[in-house]
């Protein structure tokens, strides 16, 4: 009908039902009313409207319609009694219906008026508020009527009682929330006023004390008749309440908190003391909580309430509560502590049921004594309680609070009943159901909380029946066994430390292993853990626990140490790639590009009967891979040679098995070298000595490595070099295989592997099938399997070809897999003439469907069934008639398969563009398909009916002859594709049938990692395809659709026969197996699929779940809470500690624990926050504790002789983790640091430095270049010396260092720390040691490589191998991925790509900071640790991200380098800052560097405070370290913040203090750090290499060139008899430099060397400066001249002037530029000075380009001033050089005048007037100079011409900074003018303008000359004055 209501009984009764608009489904409402429906009088139109509106109130009800009358009442209240005598199977919901019609009409005003009247409500009503109410109530006389209330409370009249409680109920309390929003505050106050007249006149007259007599009568509850007293319980409750409490109720409850007990008036109370049947009471409000199955949440409340107030008031009438009858109390407290909202979820109910649960806690914790009687009834109720229980934590909460939180002895539970307690909790505990996962572990982690209560307070004997009961029925060993050594209590402990880790936390015996997926659980019982090992007081607990953990730690930790980068498992998530717990089945991992091949698998593996198949298909256990369980045979490979396969296919390398570890089930092997493809003999020997220094390999050979190995591996005849018993193509036992039939075996077996390990495997986790992606090579799809593909093509070929291996090895299998896909597609040749049919048969896999222009599955499938009419030119040949005639071409199915697969045409030719396009239109499939249309029999069948002249009967279906159920599929898989032609991404929909049971349609989506439940429903909106319209609300409200393409659509649909056909019904019995020969084959040993993977599976389960244990939060909680329990018993400030009779023992236990799991597992964590926060705590462990670093370096001594166990070799060459090296060298170091305390271990490292120095000694007496440097001592093993183990095991790691090259700055920062230990701490001890053991030099040698010197390469041949062959002899990696534990045991993680490994590439000097560092600091230099300029604010964030804030020891040098210059404190004023930043930095951009800080750090554009100054140096260090350090470095800081002795900063100059050249300040920094120096030697191998250019090329580059110097200086000064050497290879390969960038770098650390060597202070000071500018050595076999740097420049500016350059050496035009720029340098050295001052003849032709700016430049401008153009170099005359040559002929150069100055006045830049002398030229005329001081300094100001970009020319007044052509953008402009750009042009008068604008104001007059008169020259004079 209408949504409007029609009103039946105003229609005519003759209507038809049709009519009317009943249909089937129609509610018709018959209204019970006592007078009949009035007949219709109105006029149409009002009609109608009644019609809309309904019947009016007076119309049903009679009378005025505010309320029903007496006889439509009654008549409502006998249907009431009569319901309730009535046994009717619906009564419940009639009576609501009923009552319902009651509650909707307005109340019965004679019932309303009795009830008023007999309260006497009219009496009270002169009273105006409730204060006068109050003050008079007194007074007034109210009449008791018990008679007239007894009455209206009349038993036998029930449902009108009740009607009269509701009434009473609104009068005491009335909803006077509903007028709150009409917010009528007159009418409010009003009601409540009435209400409490009511309530005073209904007590005193008598009405409560009716109410209470009618509640306590006696009253039969049972199951059926329990709603009859619902409504009375809920009345009653709500007026005793109103009566009891008034208005002073709390109206509202907070949320999750026990209710608030409002107090009790004074009326309450009164009325309280006057009840006389309290007992009755009481028993009655309990059964009706108890009795009431059906009492709402709010009625329990009440009655809580009220008996909580009841007993609070008479604290006697406890015991009597207590011992209702019937055990009402204990059911009443046991239901309210575990009420539920009894499968409600709306947040209301669980609200409520959360306030009951408390409000119950509350009151058994407040009413005195209570607790004594009901901690026996929840101990009982505890045994009974089902373990999945919900909302469990209240009822626990009590038990607890009964246990722990009791102050009073007295009050305490007795002893029997905390036994009993822990006996039902033990026993509550034991009863978790093995296997199960568990929708709430409440019950579980209650127990545990119980467990830790008793054990907190009365310690473990309470405990002993119930841990026996618990190691019995989980069935693991105890831990300890009672001694005389250990009390029985600390047994009882250990042994429950032993049932909750081995049960409820590691992976042990235990059924209650999965409680672990809930993390407050774990939580819990590592409390439990704790709390048994504190109350140990022999340290026994903690012994016990460290020793099991320690073992997972060692058992699990082979599988992990290839693992890096691992991420929280999460046990809560349970799953790795983010797949569902909840899920039942496992996900794929996609490699990249791979999903086509996964949601293909995940198809095929969801058929139950093939993946059973497959999986059980047999092989011959000899030709299974090598890689499989039954051929790695253990240590039946040792002295076996192997062949392994590496990533993607590509290597394969060769190797030999050393040994077999039976308990880790790992082999180690040596890989032989890789040799050169160049056939140069001494490259392969320089390969194949380094390759004796490369390490042993351990692991699962059938896993392999990340990155490296793939776990496939082959036997080889160490003899022949082939397979052993193989040939190429050829197997053991002669079994034959092509190439082919190996691929497509090895395919079969990787889809077993996959199908196995997701059917075996841990629910909801994810597979790696990365092994099957690489078998899948032999497929051949169009593009490379780790491409995307298409999904349709993989599924055919991976179909067809399993076939060959199956058909040949398991025959069975190859008929059920053709049997289940194989389809028969016909197509048939029917003749017209003669009716010859012929048949041609095909067999498919899938059917192709296009679905161009077709709307559903079926409009595809016709098409494929298309009849072809062939006549006239197109007829076929008939073999029947011999001859061409019409013909019928037709195609359909002659067989049908059990799974049918429709390929969807999506990807067709666009023949426009001629690019494959994907066609997203809809095309429709249900979820049944029947195919006999499409069959062969139903074209028959069909035909025959069209050719039948039998029309009796035209309706029947041609084709209801052929069966349905041999035709009808059901839809059992979708997959996907979403994207377009280009790319995108496949998955799948696939409905689960492992459920037996017809009616099962659970659908999952399987999308790659990701498994989840689907909703079959939305297969249309998800896989149909078509247009969507989507709708863009716009912020003005406008709404705007947009049609698009669903990009999302089905691929291929899955179809499964819902009456499958049994194979043995067509195919024949199985024939016996024959190999290739023709042979029988029934002798192999043949192995399934499934027995060869069971045992990786279960070896994976089992790793995946104590991987979960060892990287679960909760676990590492719990190990860091052990941890830090023993920094604090080793502080000497310690708060707390750990209670033992014998500590040292506990805390080394811990210790040791801890150090394992950090380096076997956490260091194996991605999560930086928690390795920062572990490694702290052990850096405290290990800096106070001597004896507890002894212990960590002996460990780390002893496992240098292991191979994967080695930390120091792990950390330093295979993890990837830069987080995780440096935190492992920085726990390194400290440990040894630490244990330089012990004298013992002083002296033993001194003996083994002694050692050390005797092997060098005596291996310095062989011949060099034929014997390698030792790498460790001859007597190693015997060494006591664990420090001595551990820098010896350093030297063979540097000596492997180019092929970890990547790694080594983590090993020099071990090497750095160590260096740089204090000597008060034995810091000259390690020295020594480093020393002895050659690291100097092997560092050296490590920087170096091929460029060290032939004795270092011989020495170190390991060490020294260059980029090329290094990359040439490391065996190729991939990119080792953040793969988390994959299910698995030989998935790797992969990329498809290859990655740079360890090896790859050639280092940068970048990349040998460290090792310069480490150098440095193991020879003597101090202040090399870099100490962090910034740090993180531990109390600031921005967006959750912390701020970076200068470090303290920061703060302070930069605070110091600003008060020397600041000139008001606190303040630098613009001037002061200038001067600064002068010092800084050579910038020629040093104003506007002043100029942005100024204007970004200050509000005052004069002056910059110390706060600016330090947020400038803190933004600063985040972009630019490097320039920081420099400005540091400028002020004499060191690398780490310490500063210079004063007097290597600062010298005195007449009254002046001046600072030193940075080069002078570092030499003397040196020197005073030698000047205390014992002459330590770095051995003659390090003298090699420290005496090397390219050691200082790189340390200039790798960090900052002050480094290099400072080990240049330390190394002359100790060896003052290199200087002269070096002087002599720097200036050979200065005058070998080339004028490129790269010859510029090697000119700046020529440069740095040579003022070095000059700075040595001496009595051969002078002569090494002699040596540099004058030394007459050959500067180069083919040029017969000194090499000092006078002597080559001066050659050099005689060969410019003459243009007479050598052939061969044309570097020689820029050679000289570069020669002058060094002689500069050196110049600022006081030395040099002093010596050029005295020796001025040597030199003078070369003063005038000595000028800061006369430097003489053919270089390319690298900067211009906007506009300016290069132009040539200075034109300079060389006739001064040589007296001997000829004067260059300046007159005829018309660019030059004759001498002439140039006269600057008026200027309003004082600075700028002045003379201008002629020094050079430039743009072809003359370019004049004079000299002032600008801002403090001497410049030079030059006055020239130059072109624009415009090529206009303009001359200038500027300063051109040294070294930089006229004209850039780097010169200071003062002034210009427009230049004519005449030939023979000189500066002219015309106005100049200024080009700094009005301050620059006014512009000078220029005045130039041509003769220099006298006065002129005076004029200069006083000018320069």
């Amino acid at each position: 009908m209408d949504n409007n209501k029609r009103n039946l009984n105003i229609e005519a009764s003759c209507s038809i039902v049709g009519d009317l608009g009943i249909t089937e489904g129609t509610e018709i409402v018959f209204l019970l009313a006592p007078n009949p429906f009035p007949e219709s009088k109105q006029p149409q139109n009002k009609r109608q409207n009644e019609r809309r509106s309904g019947l009016r109130p007076d119309e049903i009800f009679g009378g005025s319609g505010h309320g029903p009358t007496d006889d439509f009442f009654n008549a409502l209240i006998d249907v009431l009694e009569a319901l309730r005598l009535a046994s009717l199977h619906n009564i419940d919901t009639t009576q609501k219906l009923v009552w319902d019609l009651l509650q909707s009409v307005p109340s019965n005003a004679g019932i309303v008026e009795r009830v008023r009247g007999t309260s006497q409500v009219s009496t009270l009503q002169y009273l105006k508020t409730e204060n006068e109410l109050d003050q008079s109530s007194m007074t007034v006389d109210i009449e008791r009527r018990d008679d007239e209330w007894s009455q209206l409370l009349n038993t036998e009249h029930y449902a009108k009682t009740i009607y009269v409680l509701q009434i009473i109920d609104s009068f005491l309390q009335p909803a006077t929330e509903v007028l709150q929003k009409d917010r009528n505050q007159q009418l409010i106050g009003s009601l409540i006023r009435d209400s409490s007249s009511f309530r005073q006149g209904f007590i005193e007259s008598g009405g409560f004390e009716s109410v209470l007599r009618f509640f306590v009568r006696e009253k039969a509850y049972d199951e059926r008749e329990s709603s009859n007293f619902r409504m009375e319980n809920c009345c009653v409750m709500r007026i005793l309440k109103a009566c009891f409490y008034g208005r002073s109720l709390a109206s509202s409850i907070a949320h999750g908190e026990a209710m608030v007990s409002p107090p009790l008036d004074a009326g309450g109370s009164t009325l309280l003391k006057s009840i006389a049947l309290v007992d009755l009471l009481l028993t009655n409000l309990t059964a009706a909580v108890v009795m009431e199955k059906q009492l709402t949440s709010t009625s329990a409340m009440d009655a809580l309430m009220l008996i909580q107030s009841m007993l609070l008031a008479d604290p006697t009438k406890t015991r009597i509560f207590a011992r209702l009858p019937g055990g009402l109390a204990k059911r009443m407290i046991v239901s309210l502590l575990l009420w539920d909202s009894k499968g409600a979820l709306n947040a209301s109910a669980i609200v409520t049921s959360l306030r009951i649960r408390k409000s119950a806690e509350e009151f058994i914790l407040k009413v005195p004594n209570f607790s004594l009687f009901a901690s026996p009834w929840l101990i009982n109720a505890l045994g009974d309680l089902p373990i999945v229980t919900p909302s469990t934590h209240e009822f626990f909460s009590v038990l607890i609070g009964m246990v722990s939180l009791v102050k009073d002895e007295d009050e305490m539970l007795p002893k029997d009943q905390l036994q009993s307690l822990s006996d039902s909790a033990c026993k509550k505990l034991s009863s978790y159901p093995s296997g199960q996962d568990l929708s709430t572990t409440g019950v579980i982690c209650g127990c545990l909380k119980i467990v830790r209560a008793l054990i907190d307070r009365c310690g473990g004997e309470i405990l002993m029946s119930g841990v026996e009961f618990l190691l019995a029925k989980f069935h693991t060993s105890p831990w300890a066994i009672s001694t005389s050594t250990i009390s029985v209590s600390e047994t009882v402990l250990v042994n429950m430390m032993g049932v909750i880790f081995d049960g409820f936390l590691s992976e042990g015996p235990s059924p209650a292993s999965s409680s672990r997926n809930d993390a407050g659980t774990r939580k819990v019982a590592f409390d439990i853990l704790n709390a048994c090992a504190m109350g140990c007081e022999q340290g026994a607990g903690y012994l016990a626990l460290s020793s099991r953990i320690g073992a997972i730690i060692n058992d699990n930790a082979p599988s992990l140490r290839h693992k890096w980068g691992q991420e929280n498992i999460g046990l809560d998530d349970g799953v790795t790639g983010g797949a569902s717990t909840n899920s039942k089945y496992s996900g794929l991992k996609n490699q990249g590009c791979t999903c086509y091949m996964n949601s293909v698998l995940q198809q095929l593996f969801m058929m139950p009967e093939l993946r059973k198949t497959i999986s059980n298909a047999t092989l011959p256990q000899t030709l299974r891979s090598a890689c499989t369980s039954s051929q790695a045979k253990g240590s039946d490979l040792i002295e076996k040679e192997i062949t392994l396969q590496w990533e993607n296919s590509s290597y394969y390398y060769d190797a030999k098995v050393l040994s077999f570890n039976k308990v880790t089930g790992t082999h180690i092997i040596r890989y032989h070298p890789v040799r050169i493809s160049d056939n140069s003999n001494n490259v392969n020997d320089l390969a194949l000595a380094a390759s004796s220094t490369d390490f042993s390999e351990e692991f699962i050979l059938s896993e392999g490595r990340p990155g490296k190995e793939t776990g496939l591996f082959e036997v080889v005849d160490s003899s022949n070099g082939k397979e052993e018993g193989k040939n190429a193509n050829e197997t053991e036992g002669d079994l034959k295989e092509t190439e082919d039939e190996h691929a497509y075996r090895r395919l079969l077996e990787e889809v077993q592997r996959t199908f196995v390990h997701l059917d075996e495997g841990s629910k909801g986790r994810v597979f790696d099938p990365k092994s099957l992606v690489e078998a899948s090579g032999c497929l051949k799809l169009e593009f490379d399997v780790w491409q995307q593909n298409d999904a349709s093509e993989f599924a055919m070929k991976l179909l067809d070809k399993l076939e060959v291996p199956l058909k040949k090895w398991s025959p069975n299998q190859f008929k059920f897999l053709e049997h289940t896909f194989r389809l028969k597609q016909t197509k048939q040749k029917l003749c017209k003439e003669c009716g010859l049919k012929t048949n041609r048969e095909e067999n498919l896999m899938n059917i192709d469907c296009q679905i161009r222009g077709k709307s559903d599955i079926h409009e595809a499938l016709a098409t494929m069934c298309e009849v072809e009419y062939m006549e006239g030119d197109n007829k076929v040949f008939c073999d029947n008639c011999k001859r061409n005639c019409d013909t019928v071409l037709r195609t359909a199915i002659s067989a049908l398969p059990d799974m049918l697969i429709l390929s969807l045409k999506r990807f067709d030719l666009d023949y426009n563009t001629f690019e494959t396009v994907k066609l997203n239109s809809r095309c429709e499939f249900g979820q049944t398909l029947n195919m006999k249309r499409y069959t062969l029999e139903g074209v028959e069948a069909m035909e025959k009916a069209n050719e039948s002249t039998d029309t009796s009967d035209s309706t029947v279906d041609p084709l209801s002859a052929l069966p349905n159920e041999d035709y009808e599929y059901r839809l059992a898989g979708v997959l996907v594709h979403h994207g377009v032609a280009q790319g995108g991404h496949y998955y799948s929909f696939i409905r689960d049938r492992t459920e037996i049971s017809d009616n099962s349609n659970e659908w999952f989506r399987f999308d790659d990692e990701d498994v989840t439940p689907f909703d079959p429903s939305n297969i249309e909106t998800e896989c149909f395809g078509g247009k969507v319209k989507k709708e863009t609300k716009w912020p003005n409200g406008q709404v705007n659709s947009v049609e698009t393409e669903q990009l999302a659509n089905a691929l291929m649909v899955f179809y499964e026969k819902v009456k499958p056909m049994k194979l043995s019904e067509e195919c024949p019995k199985d024939e016996e197996m024959v190999d290739a020969n023709g042979s029988k084959s029934n002798d192999l040993v043949m192995v399934t699929g499934t027995s060869e993977f069971n045992a990786d599976v279960n070896r994976s389960n089992t790793l995946h779940q104590t991987h979960s244990f060892l990287f679960d939060k909760e676990f590492q909680g719990f190990m860091k809470q052990m941890l830090n329990l023993v920094v604090l018993d080793l502080s000497s400030d310690r708060d707390e500690k750990m209670t033992a009779s014998t500590p040292a023992q506990c805390q080394i236990a811990i210790l040791n624990v801890c150090i394992c799991f950090y380096f076997d597992v956490l260091l194996h964590y991605i999560e930086k926050d928690a390795l920062d926060d572990w490694s702290t705590s052990l850096y405290q462990a290990f800096y106070i504790s001597t004896e507890a670093s002894i212990g960590f370096i002996s460990e780390l001594a002893d496992r240098t002789h292991c191979v994967a166990a080695n930390w120091l070799q792990t950390y330093a060459t295979d993890c990837p983790d830069k987080n995780s090296r440096e935190a492992a060298m920085a726990i390194i170091a400290t440990a040894m640091g630490s244990i330089l305390h012990s004298e013992q271990e002083l002296h033993l490292l001194s003996v083994w430095t002694q050692d050390w120095a005797t092997q060098i000694e005596a291996w310095e007496k062989t011949p060099r270049l034929q014997t390698p440097l030792p790498v460790s001592l001859g007597n190693e093993n015997t060494s006591p010396s664990n420090l001595g183990k551990v820098v010896t095991f350093i030297c063979a790691l540097l000596e492997y260092s180019p092929r970890t090259w990547r790694y080594l700055p983590e090993l020099c920062s071990l090497l750095k720390n160590l260096g740089s230990i204090p000597s008060s701490t034995g810091g000259d001890f390690m020295r020594n040691a480093l020393l002895a053991a050659q690291i100097p030099a092997r560092l050296i040698c490590t920087i170096l490589r091929e460029k060290a010197h032939p004795i270092l390469r011989a020495a170190m041949p390991g060490s020294s191998l260059s980029a090329e062959v290094v990359e040439q002899t490391s065996k190729v990696e991939s990119a080792p991925s953040s793969h988390l534990l994959p299910l698995n045991s030989n998935s790797v993680a992969m990329g498809s790509g290859l990655a740079p490994g360890p090896a790859s590439g050639c280092p940068s000097p970048a990349d040998h900071w460290k090792a310069v560092e480490a150098l440095a600091t193991i020879i003597g230099v101090q202040g090399t640790s870099s100490i962090p300029l910034v740090t993180e604010a531990t109390t600031s964030r921005v967006k959750n991200r912390p701020v970076a804030e200068l470090s303290n020891q920061g703060t302070q040098a930069l605070t110091t380098m600003f008060n020397e210059y600041a000139s008001q404190p606190g303040t630098m004023r613009q001037k002061d800052l200038l001067q600064y930043m002068r010092v800084c930095s050579a910038s020629e951009n040093v104003q506007q560097r002043v100029a942005n800080l100024l204007n970004k750090y200050t509000k005052d554009p004069n002056c910059l405070p110390l706060d600016g100054f330090l947020d400038y140096y803190r933004d600063a260090s985040q972009s630019n370290e490097h320039e920081v350090r420099s400005d540091l470095h400028a002020f004499g800081f060191r690398t780490d913040l310490s500063r210079c002795p004063e007097d290597a900063r600062v010298y005195i100059n007449g009254n002046t203090k001046t600072y030193f050249d940075i080069t002078e300040r570092v030499v003397k920094d040196v020197s005073m750090m030698t000047s205390s120096d014992k002459c330590i030697s770095c051995g003659h191998l390090a003298e090699y290499g420290l005496t090397s250019l390219h050691l200082y090329h790189i340390a200039s580059f790798s960090s900052s060139s002050h480094l290099a110097e400072y080990i240049l200086a330390l190394t002359v000064l100790r060896h003052p008899n290199v200087i002269n050497m070096i002087i002599s290879e720097a200036l050979k390969t200065l005058y070998l430099t080339q004028g490129n960038w790269s010859g510029n770098e090697v000119v700046q650390v020529i440069q740095m060397v040579l003022k070095v060597l000059a700075s040595v202070e001496g009595k051969d000071q002078q002569t090494h400066i002699h040596n540099i500018l004058l030394s007459n050595d050959r500067v180069n076999a083919r040029k017969n001249i000194g090499e000092g740097l006078l002597i080559v420049a001066k050659d050099l500016a005689i060969a410019r002037s003459t243009q007479n350059y050598s052939t061969d050496y044309s570097h020689e035009s820029l050679l000289l530029d570069t020669y002058i720029e060094v002689i500069n340098e050196l110049k600022k050295l006081q030395a040099v000075e002093k010596w050029m001052s005295e020796n001025k003849e040597v030199w003078s032709w070369l003063e005038q380009w000595l000028h800061s700016d006369a430097v003489p430049s053919d270089r390319a401008d690298y900067g211009r001033r906007d506009g300016a153009v290069r132009q040539g170099g200075y034109d300079q005359s060389d006739s001064d050089l040589n007296g001997g040559l000829n004067e260059s002929d300046e007159d005829d150069d018309d660019s030059h005048f004759e001498d002439g100055i140039v006269q600057v006045e008026g200027a309003g830049i004082t600075q700028v007037n002045g003379i201008y002398t002629r020094s050079s030229a430039w743009d072809n005329v003359d370019l004049f100079t004079k000299t002032a001081v600008w801002e403090n300094t001497e410049q030079t100001f030059s006055l020239f011409r130059c072109r624009l970009s415009d090529n206009s020319k303009r001359w200038y007044i500027s300063i051109i900074p040294k070294n930089n052509n006229p004209g850039t953008s780097k010169d200071i402009d003062f002034y210009f003018q427009v230049a004519s750009g005449e030939v023979r042009e000189a500066p002219g008068m015309s106005p100049w303008a200024s080009a700094r604008g009005p301050e620059a104001d006014p512009s000078p007059t220029v005045r130039y000359q041509k003769e220099i008169g006298q006065s002129d020259l005076e004029a200069a004079d006083d000018c320069e004055q």
